[in-house]
């Protein structure tokens, strides 16, 4: 028998095994940064809504401007467009999106509007014609023509302003301020 063999052969195995035994350490610390990398990303959700020409992104408490600009839109035309036999139908729409403190108030300014055209028998209509989003301040500006017309009158035209602020909670987009007004957006810096 060549010991001499047996125990390079031995002492080769033993150095190998040293070696594999911190590669595994290595691969094990590798794994676990990725892991922790895994863990940690948000996941963020590509849509193309219908009326849109840029992709939608939508993470787990933030969304692009594409996104607020068409919840912002769709909002604006909900509201300005509010007759006395659709009410119900933008205050059921609207409702799950409001934040807790303003559902009073729009609820009821919204049930208002619909007595009062009713009432007056106006016809009132809102067309959009530019959505501005201001990242700084997370407002979202809908600006258009609101067209109202009565019995026996002309239409009256005027420049109408819907800003709104949309935060998302859990991807759900939710309305935490809202202010319409008859006049260009108010810009903040």
């Amino acid at each position: 028998m060549d010991f001499s063999r047996i125990t390079n052969r031995i002492g080769g195995a033993q150095t190998e095994a040293r070696w594999l035994r911190w590669f595994v350490f290595c691969l094990l610390g590798v794994n676990i940064m990725l892991a922790i990398g895994v863990f940690q990303t948000r996941t963020v959700v590509t849509i193309q809504p219908p009326g849109l020409d840029k992709e939608a992104q939508i993470a787990k408490n933030d969304a692009n401007a594409a996104y607020k600009k068409a919840w912002g839109l769709f909002v604006a035309n909900l509201l300005g467009n509010v007759k006395p036999g659709n009410a119900d139908f933008v205050i059921s729409t609207l409702t799950p999106l409001l934040a807790p403190d303003l559902y009073r108030s729009v609820v009821d300014s919204i049930q208002n509007q619909a007595v009062q055209i009713d009432r007056e028998r106006v016809a009132a209509s809102f067309t959009a014609q530019e959505i501005l989003y201001n990242p700084q301040t997370n407002r979202v500006y809908v600006t258009g023509r609101q067209t109202s017309t009565g019995p026996g009158s002309d239409p009256v035209t005027r420049e109408r302003t819907y800003e709104l602020v949309l935060s998302i909670e859990d991807y759900k987009p939710m309305i935490t301020s809202l202010d319409v007004y008859a006049d260009s957006p108010r810009l903040e810096e």
